[in-house]
C-alpha cells in the first residue's frame, strides 16, 4: 500500500514540476511579447473569471463525490451520480457565464476604455469557463478511482495544447493578448472529449432530478468533516494507533497554518474544535458509533 502511495505521489508530483517547467519556458517568450499594462490586464481577468467559475461551479463536484461512496450508493447507481452532476454542472455554468455575458454587454466600452479589457477577452474568458468546469470534474471523477496516470494525460494534454495554440495565436497570428485566452480556450476545448472518454465507465444517459437538487444543497459541510475525524480515528485503531496520533496531525495543521476559528457562516469547522471533538471520541468506537458522537459534538458546538 505504501509502495503504490508513492507511486502515485511521484506521479502527480512529476506533473506539477512537468507544469511549472511548461510555464517557466515560456515565460520569456510573453515578457518579450507583452507590456506590463498588459500584464496587469491578464491578471485581472484570470482573477475575475476565477470567481466567476466558483459561482458556476455550485460545490457540484464536492457533492458528487461526497455521494458516490455513500453506503446507500450501490455501484449500479453511481454513475447516474456521475452524470447528473455533470450535467448540472454543464446546465449551472453555462447559464451563469450567459448572465455575465447579458450583464457586461452594455458596458465594454467602458471596460476596454478603464480596464484596457476588450470584448474579444472578456468573451474569450467567459466561453473557456464552462470547458475548464467540465476538464475539472472529470479529472476529480478520476480521482475518486486512484489513476494518476489518466489524471495526468488530461491534464498535461489541456496545458500543452493551451500553450502551443496560444503561442501560436501571439506569434504567428499576431493575435497579442486575445491570442493568449484563445488558447486557453483551445486548450481546453480539445481536452473535454478525452476527458469524457476517460470516465465513460461513470456516465450514463440518467438524470436524477431529487438527486441533482441534493447535489445542489449538499457540498461538504462541518458535520462532514468531523464525521471524516471520526472515521479517522477507527481507522487508525484498526492500524494499531490511538486518536493521539490524529489529534498531533491537527495540533500540528493549526501550528504551521495557524488557528482556524470556522465561525457561524463557515463550511469547515476550526481546527480547534476538530481536536477538542476528537479528544471527546471514545477509543472503542466503530465507524457508526463514531460518526454519530462526532454529530453529538457538533450539536454542542
Amino acid at each position: 500500500m505504501l509502495k503504490a502511495l508513492g507511486r502515485d505521489v511521484a506521479i502527480y508530483g512529476a506533473a506539477d514540476f512537468a507544469f511549472r517547467l511548461i510555464a517557466f519556458a515560456v515565460f520569456p517568450i510573453y515578457a518579450h511579447v507583452f507590456t506590463v499594462e498588459q500584464f496587469g490586464v491578464y491578471a485581472l481577468v484570470s482573477a475575475s473569471a476565477g470567481l466567476v467559475a466558483l459561482l458556476a461551479n455550485l460545490g457540484i463536484s464536492n457533492a458528487a463525490q461526497r455521494y458516490y461512496w455513500d453506503a446507500e450508493a450501490a455501484a449500479a447507481t453511481q454513475p447516474s451520480i456521475i452524470s447528473t452532476g455533470l450535467l448540472v454542472l454543464v446546465a449551472s455554468s453555462t447559464a451563469i457565464v450567459a448572465v455575465f455575458a447579458a450583464t457586461l454587454f452594455p458596458l465594454r466600452e467602458t471596460i476596454a476604455t478603464r480596464y484596457g479589457v476588450s470584448w474579444t477577452i472578456v468573451v474569450l474568458t467567459l466561453a473557456t469557463i464552462v470547458p475548464e468546469q467540465i476538464l475539472q470534474y472529470c479529472l476529480d471523477t478520476l480521482r475518486l478511482h486512484l489513476t494518476p496516470w489518466r489524471f495526468v494525460a488530461v491534464s498535461l494534454l489541456k496545458n500543452l495544447l493551451g500553450v502551443s495554440a496560444g503561442l501560436f495565436f501571439i506569434l504567428v497570428l499576431d493575435a497579442g493578448l486575445e491570442g493568449l485566452f484563445a488558447g486557453a480556450l483551445v486548450g481546453a476545448i480539445a481536452a473535454v472529449p478525452v476527458a469524457l472518454v476517460l470516465v465513460r465507465r461513470d456516465l450514463s444517459l440518467e438524470c436524477r432530478f431529487p438527486l441533482a437538487g441534493r447535489l445542489v444543497t449538499s457540498t461538504y459541510s462541518r458535520s462532514e468533516e468531523y464525521a471524516a475525524d471520526a472515521h479517522g480515528v477507527v481507522l487508525l485503531r484498526r492500524a494499531g494507533y490511538s486518536k493521539e496520533m490524529m489529534i498531533d496531525t491537527l495540533t500540528w495543521l493549526m501550528q504551521v497554518s495557524g488557528p482556524d476559528s470556522g465561525g457561524f457562516f463557515a463550511t469547515h469547522p476550526g481546527t480547534a474544535d476538530r481536536i477538542a471533538a476528537v479528544r471527546q471520541l471514545p477509543e472503542g468506537l466503530s465507524v457508526s458509533d463514531g460518526i454519530r458522537q462526532a454529530l453529538k459534538s457538533l450539536s454542542r458546538a
